[in-house]
């Protein structure tokens, strides 16, 4: 069946859904658990919590960071060939994976990604924070996990403390196309919605009034704090606010910048040192993309987030006074940035959808966003999406007449699926050890085998067009040959281009385009 576990954000969701998720794979003598996460940022974070309650040897993690391409008879080859078969076939009792690998593999017409379909059949499934689900794919995804429901017995827990309504009808008067696929069973909470449960949870204060301000005047704003966070809706955005903060006196070492301009390995280490710093009391000014909304487990006394969807907006929350050890609540303020450039696509949905509903809805300061609130946010923000199936993926498998003639195009789909846009370059960096593999392979004492592809993902950053143009006139970029037999290269950034602080930059960071993560 499909499940629900709604929890305000710190209120346990990893623990309680994996409790659910055991007792529910004894009662239907289910093969195994599969654990879904959509970002690899917090895959390592959840599969460790596993490990530790279960053993590694019952654990399998399974994501992009994680790459077994590559062949060498070497030992280093055959240490990961088991992994690698594991992987394929997901053979063992607890999976833990991420959106893009669930997802593409279901809808890859190549055996190698299809190979552990069959282990998905009798399978408990659990979605971590399913509000990351792309709306533009959000047809197919639902249309196939009724599939799994319903075709090879799957069970389906969806967690979230902004729990979309995926079984109620969205359709819209004001739409051209309703494509909303509308889950054909209820989903059934496994824990009651009932507020006065969730008052223990209630750790934040939300000023929900819009205020606008300068990129200098909240900075200067921020500047009076201690410790605060401060999360944005674009990479630009976090660069030039990071520049104003220091402009304001603020030290570099008390300031800490996050977003996707960073590799793995950096954000890694700059967010553990988040966490030390603020368990040392030491002041702490982080501003951040919303990377840090998903599962990232700080706590900061204060939060300021960008105008956004209402379910960002309480994700925010969740880095504030996470653990309610402080004597006052926490608050979290909504603001705009008056010299930011214009939001488009899905955070401009969002942001026109809570607007919406904060004109109509006079409370702008509360202890906690209720459920009907969220539902009546994704009412509207549905409302705005010009299509749920943009690619036509569904047509592709569920044509009626094309269906009769067993015929489905499954080559079609596979090459529409793709929840990462693949417009983006991969770009490899010389941060910390990363330099180090780079000069390797450029000076041919290092070969592309298992271990060193494994250890380049740390070191990794997806990049535009447009920003590859920039970098390129820039004559930061210089392709490194890997495989002289068939020619493979990789993208690798100059030491120039990369700032310790700031990830990849330009001459002028404040020309840098307005990406989102």
């Amino acid at each position: 069946g499909y499940y629900s576990l709604f929890l305000p954000t710190g209120g346990g969701k990893t623990l309680s859904s994996m409790a659910w998720a055991l007792e529910t794979a004894l009662n239907h003598k289910a093969q195994r658990i599969i654990y879904v996460i959509p970002y690899t940022s917090i895959i390592t974070q959840t599969a460790g919590i596993f490990r530790e309650i279960f053993g590694e040897e019952n654990v399998l993690e399974h994501h992009s960071d994680i790459s077994f391409s590559g062949d060498e008879a070497t030992q280093e080859a055959e240490r990961y060939e088991r992994t690698r078969l594991l992987a394929e076939n997901w053979d063992a009792p607890i999976i833990v994976t991420t959106n893009v690998q669930f997802f593409e593999s279901l809808f890859s017409h190549k055996v190698s990604r299809s190979r552990k379909v069959h282990s998905i059949a009798n399978s408990v499934v659990v979605f971590d924070e399913v509000q990351m689900f792309p709306t533009e794919f959000l047809h197919p995804m639902l249309r196939l996990l009724e599939d799994l429901r319903w075709i090879y017995g799957t069970q389906l827990l969806f967690c979230s403390a902004t729990l979309p309504p995926f079984d109620k009808d969205h359709t819209s008067s004001f739409k051209k196309v309703n494509d909303f696929h509308q889950l054909s069973d209820a989903i059934q909470p496994i824990v009651p919605e009932d507020p006065e449960l969730f008052k223990v949870f209630d750790r934040v204060i939300y000023h929900l009034e819009e205020k606008e301000y300068t990129t200098k005047e909240l900075a200067e704003e921020l500047a009076q704090h201690d410790s605060a966070l401060c999360i944005v809706n674009s990479r630009r955005d976090a660069s030039q606010l990071y520049q104003a903060l220091l402009e304001e006196g603020k030290e570099a070492q008390d300031v800490i910048h996050l977003s996707r301009n960073m590799c793995s390995a950096h954000l890694k280490e700059r967010i553990a040192e988040v966490r030390q710093r603020l368990k040392a009391d030491i002041p702490t000014i982080v501003i951040s993309t919303q990377l840090i909304e998903a599962g990232v487990d700080i706590d900061l006394p204060i939060v300021y987030r960008a105008m956004s969807g209402l379910d960002s907006i309480v994700q925010a929350g969740g880095r504030c006074n996470r653990e309610g050890k402080r004597p006052a609540p926490g608050e979290v303020y909504v603001f705009s940035l008056s010299d930011s450039g214009k939001a488009f696509g899905a955070i401009a949905q969002g942001q026109n959808a809570t607007r919406f509903l904060l004109d109509n809805d006079k409370e702008h300061t509360r202890s906690s966003i209720p459920l009907e609130l969220i539902e009546a946010y994704y009412d509207r923000y549905y409302a705005s999406i010009e299509s749920f199936d943009l690619k036509g993926i569904a047509e592709s498998l569920y044509d009626v007449e094309e269906a009769k003639r067993w015929r489905f195009d499954f080559e079609q789909a596979s090459q529409d699926f793709q929840l990462i846009d693949n417009v983006d370059r991969d770009l490899f960096v010389p941060y910390g050890k990363g330099k180090d593999l780079i000069e390797g392979l450029q000076k041919h004492t290092l070969y592309l085998n298992h271990r060193t592809m494994r250890e380049l993902q740390q070191y990794h950053v997806a990049i535009s067009k447009w920003r590859y143009k920039e970098l390129e006139e820039a004559r930061l970029l210089s392709e490194v040959l890997v495989d002289r037999e068939t020619g493979k290269s990789i993208l690798v950034l100059a030491p120039q281009g990369y700032d310790e602080a700031l990830g990849v930059c330009t001459t002028n960071p404040l020309l840098d385009e307005p990406l989102f993560g």
